[in-house]
């Protein structure tokens, strides 16, 4: 079993991968979520982190997921609903020389590295509001369609989720993720002036942003990679984790791994 320093090392490979693609075909893309934390706090990962998270427009996603090989290297596969091999409303880069397990799970899984579009949202807060309230409820239908039965913090709360799971995976999670695909199509990102993550946006409204300055890149370091993120961070890490988000929290508030990995 990889330790957490190991799977950090692959992920980085990947997103070095990642990253000379996107600069050869001119696809623009931001690291974001904790792993925008990492490289702001660290000047690379989070230290408890097993994994990365990417965000682009939508323009360049359909671009991305268009160009990209279907396998890379040999090493590396990217699935997505668009080609029909994924139950996800985004898209995953899986390599594939390591497995993981997750003991929520039951989807057999290789290391990924999460690929979030970023669409358009209205200029109403209300209505922000409102689609990330639709997006937690079709998200969290589709996330237990892998769940597995029994687990629960008490017998009822298990019980209760038995009985959703099995709702779930009776709908499928062809119509959760259509479900959450439509949503975050709603507002044309091309002629939106607020954007954010809708598919993956797990912090709900705090994820919105002003377009132009989402739009806008400066520079950071991640290990000894340059890359570009968007010029909002400081606004955006500030809503996700709050105004200290600068301090590493203390051990008890960490979000530890619950994925093993494996080389294959």
């Amino acid at each position: 079993m990889l330790t957490i320093s190991e799977i950090q090392d692959h992920l980085y490979i990947m997103l070095k991968e990642f990253d000379s693609f996107c600069k050869e075909n001119d696809i623009k893309y931001s690291l974001s979520g904790g792993s925008l934390l990492g490289a702001i706090r660290h000047k690379g990962f989070i230290p408890w982190d097993d994994d990365i998270d990417i965000c682009l427009s939508r323009p360049d996603y359909e671009k991305l997921i268009t160009i990209f090989p279907m396998v890379l290297n040999s090493d590396y596969l990217l699935r997505s609903i668009e080609r029909n091999n994924s139950k996800y409303p985004f898209a995953r880069l899986e390599k594939l020389d390591i497995r993981i397990e997750d003991e929520y799970s039951n989807a057999n899984q290789f290391l990924f590295m999460d690929i979030m579009p970023v669409d358009g949202l209205p200029n109403d807060k209300n209505e922000v509001i409102s689609i990330y309230k639709k997006r937690k409820i079709y998200s969290k239908m589709l996330e237990l369609c892998d769940a597995k039965l029994g687990h629960g913090k008490s017998f009822t709360r298990a019980f209760i989720k038995s009985i959703l799971i099995i709702l779930a995976k009776c709908v499928g999670y062809k119509y959760w993720a259509y479900k959450l695909d439509q949503l975050a199509k709603q507002y044309d990102y091309n002629t939106s002036d607020h954007v954010g993550a809708i598919t993956g946006g797990v912090y709900g409204e705090a994820e919105c942003m002003v377009k132009d300055a989402f739009e806008k890149r400066v520079p950071i370091e991640f290990r000894d990679l340059k890359l570009e993120v968007f010029s909002c961070y400081d606004t955006y890490l500030s809503n996700l984790y709050g105004c200290n988000y600068m301090e590493i929290p203390p051990e008890g508030k960490r979000k530890i791994s619950s994925i093993r990995a494996y080389e294959i």
